[in-house]
């Protein structure tokens, strides 16, 4: 009998201790986000094999996701900072976006946002973008709608602020990502000034009057089966170009003025396939047009080309278009995101 109580009152003791120390035990309660802003939310689930993590399912007329995204659905995931579920406070937010042939979960998946933002007080965001989004309303979607920047900046923005306790100001937000999204990152940072207090790019596609880049955005596009003169930026040939000036950072670096930037990217030079190295040259080329081009107009911003086979932060950078120089970039970089907003 007494041995039987010892045992219980030690179980309990123990489910105890774990209730306290698991993060975000509490959360799983959180409820589900109301519809608004355009968007239809559809349901939220905690992500297994992640702490702070929820997906919510959702629709929005301004992006026919059946056509553009790998699942045929629009996602979103949250990243909650520790303790959000008791603490009563508000956040700032981080948005990161997507490369291409991804999704909303690629940068919990393969880039490490949890861990890396662990002990930040920051709610993180990464949105659906479409396979060959590049994050822009499309010029020429056909018969399926693509209205990213409708998606993400219009409708978005205000819904998280709306569903979470975020600081909803331009101070606290800020946007990154990599790739095509490091691309998004700077487009919605320009084109959006009141917005985003802070951007960073990671191997952007910075400079949309760049041949190279132009030729990579054409290739994407035309893999999802749209003409030449189709997709999110119409005609790449001259002088039926307009959408693809309109829409470049670095013709419009002077609307980043105000702005904390954050700018990566490799010389494509290190150990990896010569596709990605190629594709990393590129990118690290239209990046280092982007900052001499801040630089000629005196806009603050950090710029790190970290050429090739380096590390921090735990992790291994051969300089390539990959995701082990993507982590480090992130990993360094998230000391200056939250100096920014925090």
């Amino acid at each position: 009998m007494h041995t039987a109580r010892i045992l219980t009152a030690t179980a309990c003791v123990a489910a105890a201790a774990l209730t306290l120390t698991a993060p975000m035990a509490s959360a799983d309660t959180l409820a589900t986000p109301a519809s608004g802003h355009g968007i239809t939310v559809t349901g939220m689930t905690r992500v297994e094999g992640l702490q702070r993590t929820w997906e919510v399912t959702m629709t929005d007329p301004a992006v026919d996701a059946t056509y553009a995204t790998l699942d045929h659905s629009l996602r979103v995931r949250i990243t909650l900072p520790e303790g959000y579920a008791s603490s009563g406070r508000s956040y700032p937010t981080l948005y990161l976006l997507h490369g291409q042939d991804a999704g909303a979960d690629q940068w919990t998946t393969s880039g490490d946002a949890e861990q890396i933002t662990a002990g930040r007080d920051v709610i993180v965001v990464t949105p659906e973008g479409g396979k060959a989004g590049w994050y822009t309303d499309w010029v020429n979607d056909g018969a399926h709608r693509q209205d990213w920047e409708q998606f993400h900046v219009r409708d978005l923005v205000p819904w998280v602020d709306d569903s979470f306790r975020t600081l909803a100001s331009k101070e606290h937000r800020a946007i990154g990502g990599l790739s095509m999204g490091g691309y998004g990152a700077l487009h919605y940072a320009f084109a959006h000034p009141d917005t985003y207090g802070h951007v960073s790019a990671y191997s952007p596609a910075a400079d949309t009057e760049d041949q190279a880049i132009r030729t990579a955005v054409v290739g994407s596009v035309t893999l999802q089966g749209m003409g030449l003169g189709d997709g999110p930026f119409g005609s790449p040939v001259w002088p039926f170009d307009g959408a693809w000036k309109a829409a470049n950072p670095v013709r419009h670096a002077d609307q980043l003025r105000g702005t904390s930037i954050s700018l990566y990217a490799g010389d494509g030079l290190g150990s990896d396939p010569l596709e990605s190295n190629l594709i990393e040259r590129f990118a690290g080329n239209s990046t280092h047009t982007l900052a001499k081009t801040l630089a000629a107009q005196g806009i603050p911003h950090y710029w790190e080309m970290y050429g090739h086979d380096v590390s921090a932060g735990g992790y291994t950078c051969t300089g390539g278009h990959n995701w082990g120089c993507w982590k480090m970039s992130f990993s360094k970089d998230i000391g200056r995101i939250m100096n920014a907003i925090g």
